[in-house]
């Protein structure tokens, strides 16, 4: 049994790697960018290459631990 940790943002990459390393084995971790990103319906906007910008040196950085690379929708 495991339990897949996916990220939405960059800002959540390093929770999602640190958890992965508390919990080797159990926690595998997949980081991307979901296409719509903001907490709240006012903040909510679609992801710019800026967001991915910030995102893929530091998906390169940890591609040997992830399980997966990709984006979220849960429409």
């Amino acid at each position: 049994m495991a339990l897949v940790v996916v990220a939405e943002h960059s800002g959540e990459f390093e929770k999602i790697i640190q958890l992965s390393e508390r919990y080797n084995g159990f926690v595998l971790p997949c980081l991307g960018v979901h296409p719509v990103q903001g907490l709240s319906p006012e903040d909510q906007r679609s992801v710019t290459l800026k967001d991915l910008d910030a995102a893929l040196p530091i998906i390169e950085n940890y591609k040997d631990r992830l399980l997966a690379v990709g984006e979220v929708n849960t429409h």
